[in-house]
């Protein structure tokens, strides 16, 4: 007889299956939700790297009928963990009807993040960023007709949803909540008028946490959508899927949820057999849903509820959006051949993989759509500089070219924090991560400087030419608020490296950051635009121990990754300064700068 505890390993693909056919044999484990003990007995077992159908009873219990593996459409995109047969124990509360497993309960957020929500994750869900956020937003508009344009959301994403993006479209005020990336937090505390959480239940090996961090979130009459994993319960035939590698952790019944939710004392209604509203005080614009019976599949057929008036606007704006690059086909291209080309966004091969722009950037845009690559030095002396396993902090990060040139050389172990506070570059940013599946950056689009606060943007046209890269922030400028951090308010752990190409606001960030570069000393390379930026970029970084090198280079390179032997750039170049520690200097063959007077110009 089986002992009645089941022991959690730190790597659930290790962790033992109580391989039996006689459940009655076995001593159930304590039901993590009802908590009544010995009660869960073992219901699958999932090897790691496949789903298993698992059928519906027409009275909710869940019966273990059909073995039939569904394969991922990748299985090539899948980590080597992933790729293990070790089998992953489910089980199923007699008490209370819930299916779960224990596997994966001492994973914390940046394991989830890598193994499961990493980049590979769109290729075995592609609906995810593609018609599930399309579905979903018209959804939204039709349940809560013009209420919907007057609140502020926010939805619960795992790490390539882009239903925030693409209520946005249709002017909802949106925002998105990335739950497993642990490096991304969400703004407004306590501020938010509805929140969504679509799927999300069943993805979480502790939703009740994830639930009081979304309740924190809200404000005073505010209420949470939730869903579970859709099927119909009066269908026999219906099943769902158990698949620790697509994120499916949890199977809920309705009398398990009942308890989860009374426990975080939150009132609910269940809408459908699939979807709940969790609140406190019963919102205004939700008042209609205490009586009403809904269907989802009615409401979405109503064409006398369709309020999504703005649906024409935000097809045409999803035509220039970043996520319908999902569509690029991946096939090997010459260097020289454009495989995505809409009215301002190309998507090529470049020196560091499928890289998309905006080919009316006059700089980075530019260099990439004549040459396939952009300040190649830069990567040069990266490579000298940069050791496994670091991290690495990127102070507007444009639209990666940086972050794809570090990725590979920190690997799996080291991590990289981009700031880019540009709402097009910042898309472009998550975009080419998302080609090149990069899963060792975390993006912020926030900018950095001496203290916290607003500050703002230049305003810029991305459809029309200009340098989408010579732009920093300042409150002298008219665009759009962003937020502003320090670095050290972050308090990082650990920073080895910064690049800072954020123009004239190199001296703020370095400002910003004097307790984390005191810490840990780490290498630098900055930008500097002007003998003004220079003379402050020296003394501060020299009183903090640093000696200063000139980094300096054209923008044409004839060995370019086209082969191209035009110049368009002429004589034009960007000055950096590579900065080390007097007690981490090395010979890296560049000029040293000696004094204030060592200005290039």
């Amino acid at each position: 007889m089986e002992s009645n505890t089941h022991p959690v390993s730190a790597n659930p693909f290790q962790q033992p299956y109580l391989a039996s056919n006689d459940n009655r044999s076995i001593v159930g484990i304590d039901c993590p939700v009802c908590h009544q003990r010995n009660r869960a007995i073992p219901l699958k077992s999932v090897p790691a790297n496949q789903a298993v159908r698992i059928f519906i009873d027409k009275d909710l219990k869940m019966r273990t009928l059909g073995n039939t593996n569904i394969p991922y459409g990748d299985p090539s995109a899948l980590s080597e963990d992933m790729r293990s047969d070790s089998p992953l124990t489910f089980w199923r509360c007699e008490s209370c009807d819930l299916v779960f497993q224990r596997n994966f309960d001492d994973w914390d957020d940046r394991q989830l993040y890598r193994q499961v929500y990493n980049a590979a994750y769109v290729k075995i869900l592609p609906q995810v960023s593609t018609e599930l956020p399309q579905y979903r937003s018209r959804f939204l508009h039709k349940l809560f007709r013009d209420s919907i344009q007057s609140l502020k959301v926010l939805i619960c994403e795992s790490r390539i949803g882009t239903l925030a993006e693409e209520l946005g479209y249709s002017g909802v005020k949106a925002e998105s909540y990335r739950l497993f990336d642990p490096s991304f937090r969400a703004k407004g505390l306590g501020s938010y008028d509805l929140i969504c959480a679509f799927s999300m239940m069943e993805r979480m090996p502790d939703p009740v946490k994830m639930l009081k961090n979304l309740i924190a979130l809200c404000n005073t009459q505010a209420a949470i959508l939730v869903t579970r994993y859709p099927f119909n319960h009066h269908n026999e035939k219906e099943h769902v899927l158990l698949s620790p590698r697509n994120g499916f952790f949890r199977i809920y019944s309705e009398k398990s949820l009942n308890l989860i939710f009374k426990s975080l004392q939150m009132n609910f209604i269940h809408l459908t057999p699939t979807m709940t509203l969790l609140y406190r005080k019963l919102p205004a614009y939700a008042e209609f849903l205490k009586e009403a019976k809904i269907s989802e599949e009615a409401i979405m057929n109503d064409e006398s509820n369709d309020s999504f008036n703005g649906a024409e606007n935000a097809d045409v704006a999803r035509k220039n959006a970043l996520h319908e690059t999902d569509n690029f086909s991946g096939n090997h291209a010459s260097p020289s051949q454009v495989e995505v080309h809409t009215e301002r966004i190309s998507i090529r091969d470049t020196r560091y993989g499928k890289t998309a722009y905006n080919h009316y950037d006059s700089l980075v845009g530019m260099a990439l759509e004549n040459y396939g690559e952009y300040l190649t030095g830069d990567q040069e002396l990266l490579r000298q500089l940069i050791r496994p396993n670091w991290t690495v902090f990127e102070v507007a990060a444009n639209i990666g070219v940086h972050c794809m040139m570090m990725a590979p050389m920190l690997g799996q172990g080291g991590h990289i924090h981009a700031f880019e506070p540009y709402e097009e570059s910042y898309k472009l940013l998550g975009t080419n991560l998302l080609l090149n599946n990069i899963d060792n950056v975390s993006t912020y689009q926030e900018a950095l400087g001496a203290f916290p606060g607003v500050t703002r943007l230049a305003v810029t046209n991305p459809d029309k030419p200009g340098s989408m890269a010579a732009k920093g922030w300042s409150q002298q400028y008219s665009g759009s608020e962003v937020s502003l951090a320090t670095l050290d308010a972050l308090e990082p752990p650990q920073c080895h490296f910064m690049h800072i190409c954020a123009p004239e606001c190199e001296p703020a960030v370095l400002q910003g950051g004097q307790k984390t570069l005191t810490r840990f000393s780490p290498a630098l390379l900055v930008n500097c635009v002007s003998r003004r930026d220079f003379i402050s970029i020296f003394s501060l970084l020299t009183e903090l121990g640093y000696r200063l090198y000139w980094h300096i280079q054209p923008f044409y390179l004839e060995d370019n990754f086209f082969g191209n032997s035009e110049n368009v750039f002429g004589n034009a170049g960007a000055a950096k300064i590579l900065a080390l520690h007097s007690n981490k200097d090395q010979n890296v063959g560049l000029t040293k700068i000696r004094s204030q007077n060592d200005w290039i110009a």
